[in-house]
């Protein structure tokens, strides 16, 4: 049980910590996703052994996750 801690909290898209209210214990109207509406885009691209399990984390909910300036 060790390592499901840990999975609950990594965004399955990115690896990062997608900072999940649920996921260190806390109610969901703490959680930064409440009033964000993510695009069907992005939910698909989760993995189907995630969907349901892992959340993905902000930056990935709003498409930035690859997005470089550089």
């Amino acid at each position: 049980m060790e390592e499901a801690g840990q999975l609950d909290k990594t965004c399955p898209l990115c690896g990062e910590d997608n900072r999940c209210a649920m996921a260190d214990g806390r109610e969901v109207t703490e959680c930064w996703c409440k009033d964000v509406s993510i695009s069907a885009e992005v939910l698909a691209a989760i993995p189907a052994e995630a969907v349901g399990k892992y959340c993905i984390c902000a930056a990935c909910a709003g498409g930035k996750e690859a997005e470089s300036d550089g």
